[in-house]
Parts: C-alpha cells; sequence; structure tokens
C-alpha cells in the first residue's frame, strides 16, 4: 500500500510540474506576443512622426524666402498715411458698410477705434 501511495503522490507531482511548466510557457508566448505588438506599434507611431515631418519640412521649403528678418522690414513702411489717402476712403468705407448689420451701438464704438483717414 505504501508503494501505492507513493507512485500516486508522484504522479501528482508530475501532472502539477507539467500545468506549471505549460503555464509558464503560456505566460512567456503571451509577454512576447505583447512585446511584439508594442514593438510593431511603436514602429508605426515612429513612420506616422517621420512622414509628419517630411510634410512639416516639405510646407517650409516651400514657403517664400525673406531676405532680411521681419524686425529690419519695419523701415520700409510707409510713415506718411496721405499716400494711402484713396485706399483709407475706400476702407472707411468698407468699414461703415460692413457695420451696418451689427447693432448700432456695437458699430459705433467699433468706428471709433477706426483711425479716421486725413482728408
Amino acid at each position: 500500500m505504501k508503494l501505492n501511495h507513493t507512485t500516486s503522490d508522484n504522479t501528482r507531482q508530475t501532472e502539477l510540474w507539467q500545468e506549471l511548466t505549460q503555464t509558464e510557457d503560456n505566460d512567456k508566448a503571451n509577454v512576447i506576443s505583447l512585446i511584439q505588438s508594442l514593438q510593431h506599434e511603436f514602429r508605426n507611431s515612429q513612420r506616422c512622426s517621420n512622414s509628419k515631418m517630411n510634410d512639416i519640412e516639405q510646407l517650409l521649403h516651400a514657403l517664400p524666402r525673406v531676405s532680411t528678418p521681419l524686425n529690419q522690414n519695419e523701415g520700409t513702411r510707409i510713415p506718411n498715411p496721405q499716400v494711402l489717402e484713396v485706399e483709407n476712403s475706400q476702407l472707411k468705407n468698407e468699414f461703415s458698410t460692413s457695420f451696418h448689420n451689427l447693432e448700432p451701438s456695437m458699430g459705433q464704438a467699433l468706428l471709433k477705434e477706426v483711425p479716421k483717414a486725413k482728408e
């Protein structure tokens, strides 16, 4: 009887060991699969980022070149508004008509803010 009991215990231990080994193998396979999935997502993300950077670079290259920095261009502005007198009158008329649809008080307040053209 003692021999029978030991054989049964050994069989049960072997079964448990095999079950544990199978569980470990499944866990390893799941972890490997997860890592591969994350690697795939990361590579796709990198491709997307690289593609967006290429698009941005193409857009930057398509922009017109400025020969001097913008802050140095301020000296080229026309200082005398009378030179643009015709355009100022036209703008004033456009502002007046564009405020037609606003409430009267809003239109008047905004018109006060618009510099008047010198005539």
